[in-house]
C-alpha cells in the first residue's frame, strides 16, 4: 500500500497520463504549429502540396482511428506509442524535403504514413486516458491531453528563429530540424517510462480489471 501511494511512480495512472501529455505536446502539437503557419511552414507556393498531403494525412486517419483499437490490444501502449510517434517526424521531414528540392513524393508519403499511426497514437492516448483514471478523473484527463496538443510553444520557437526575415518565405531549416529532433524524443519517453497496463495501480492499491 506503502509503494502504491509514493507520488512519482511510474505505475501511478495519473503519471503515466502526463507522459502521453508530453507525447501528444511533442508530436501534434508541432504538427498543429506548422498547419497553423500556412503551407506546412514552407514557402507561400507549397500551399498545394501542403493541402495535398493533409487530405491524404487525414483520410489514413480515418481509417486506422476505427482499426486503433485492435492494434493498440494487439501491440500494447508502450510500443502503439512508439510506432505511433515515428510518422510526425517523417511528415516534418517531407515539407523540409519539399521546400528545399520541390519534390512532392516525400511529404505526400509523409501524410500518409502519418495518417495510419497517428490513428494508432491517438488511439492508444484515449484508451490511457479513458481506462487508467477512476470515473471521476476521465474528463480532467481527456482535457489534459487535449490542452497538451496545443501550439501554442511551437509558436514562440519558430518566432524567434524567424525574426529577422523581412518578406514572406516560410520558416528556415533550422526550425524544420529543431522540430523532428524534438518529436524523436518522443520515441525516448514512450520506450522507457510508459508501462504495460497490468502493471498500473491506482493510489488505493487496485490494478485496472
Amino acid at each position: 500500500m506503502g509503494a502504491a501511494k509514493n507520488t512519482f511512480r511510474r505505475s501511478r495512472p495519473i503519471n503515466q497520463n502526463i507522459i502521453v501529455g508530453l507525447i501528444l505536446f511533442y508530436l501534434p502539437g508541432i504538427y498543429t504549429t506548422l498547419t497553423g503557419l500556412g503551407a506546412g511552414g514552407g514557402k507561400p507556393s507549397s500551399s498545394v502540396v501542403a493541402n495535398q498531403t493533409n487530405a491524404i494525412l487525414y483520410g489514413m486517419f480515418t481509417l486506422f482511428a476505427c482499426l486503433g483499437g485492435t492494434i493498440v490490444n494487439l501491440i500494447r501502449p508502450r510500443l502503439s506509442l512508439m510506432v505511433g510517434s515515428l510518422g510526425y517526424p517523417l511528415y516534418v521531414g517531407g515539407l523540409w524535403y519539399f521546400d528545399v528540392t520541390g519534390h512532392s513524393w516525400f511529404p505526400l508519403f509523409g501524410g500518409a504514413v502519418l495518417g495510419v499511426l497517428a490513428g494508432i497514437l491517438m488511439t492508444c492516448a484515449g484508451m490511457i486516458a479513458t481506462s487508467y483514471a477512476e470515473e471521476r478523473e476521465k474528463v480532467p484527463r481527456h482535457a489534459m491531453d487535449d490542452s497538451s496538443s496545443g501550439s501554442q510553444h511551437w509558436r514562440t520557437i519558430s518566432f524567434a528563429v524567424n525574426i529577422d526575415q523581412t518578406k514572406a518565405g516560410g520558416v528556415s531549416g533550422a526550425v524544420y530540424i529543431v522540430f523532428i529532433i524534438i518529436q524523436c524524443s518522443s520515441l525516448l519517453l514512450s520506450a522507457f517510462l510508459i508501462i504495460d497496463p497490468k502493471d498500473v495501480v491506482r493510489d488505493d492499491g487496485t490494478h485496472l480489471e
